[in-house]
């Protein structure tokens, strides 16, 4: 083989290598080492979105990694988790954490305490954590077990007719899911409870394909109208969250 023929070999292969690394760190798939600068595709510049959840009881025990998501959330640990500045155990000590009060949360549509994750690097996530002068700030946890953390798209199709807009929702309504598409702005709907059909993360935004409609009850013989159906975003111009869920029904 001509000896002349490896260094262009090696550039392709290269580029190609640039390429798929690229693929994969846009779909969620990888995430890069740790690094203060580096901030995952999704999230957001501010660090105010909510990509996924954290559930509780894997932060807790952070060496383990089969932990049960209703396993018991401790009391009042011995050994507190650390809590850190950046994603990397040499980085500052932002807090001590020893109860879930010491942790922003929010429940999961199935009622299990979670924390809310801002940002994801390998295995460590960025949640709200309170500080020794009382106040919540982002800070980053370790942890082993790779089931405890879930993306926002797939809790939101998890909640199955039990999701709404909050009062941060602009009321457009897209045709596709992409801020270049059409879009109509509805005054009044009369609902904030909408069904997912379809998510689609069109690079760092969250789209959700909805139907609007109210809200059946476990008695339901008949789904209720079609209000209104298209896309929306997820988060707002400044981070603030558009949509969330009510707990799943038990029907």
């Amino acid at each position: 083989m001509n000896k002349e023929s490896y260094p262009q070999r090696r550039g392709i292969i290269g580029a190609v290598s640039i390429l798929l690394m690229s693929c994969l760190l846009t779909s969620g798939l990888v995430s890069a080492v740790p690094d203060s600068s580096w901030r995952h595709p999704w999230a957001g510049k501010k660090h105010q979105r909510i990509i996924g959840l954290l559930e509780l009881a894997s932060i807790f025990r952070p060496d383990e990694e089969d932990v049960e998501p209703t396993a018991a959330i401790p009391v009042n640990l011995d050994q507190p988790i650390r809590a850190y500045a950046r994603a990397s155990t040499n980085a500052p000590i932002r807090a001590l954490l020893k109860t879930a009060d010491d942790i922003e949360t929010r429940k999961d549509p199935y009622q299990r305490l979670a924390a809310p994750v801002f940002d994801v690097n390998t295995d460590w996530y960025m949640i709200s954590v309170k500080t020794d002068s009382g106040q919540m700030e982002k800070a980053w946890v370790k942890l082993k077990n790779d089931n405890a953390f879930s993306w926002l798209n797939h809790w939101i199709l998890i909640a199955d007719n039990s999701c709404y807009v909050t009062d941060s929702w602009d009321k457009k309504i897209w045709d596709k899911p992409s801020a270049t598409s059409k879009f109509r702005k509805l005054a009044k709907l009369g609902t904030k409870d909408f069904n997912v059909t379809d998510s689609n993360w069109n690079g760092d935004e969250l789209w959700l394909e909805v139907e609007f409609q109210e809200r059946v009850g476990c008695d339901w013989t008949e789904l209720p109208p079609v209000l209104a159906k298209g896309w929306i975003r997820a988060y707002s111009a400044t981070e603030e969250m558009q949509v969330w869920f009510y707990p799943r029904g038990d029907c």
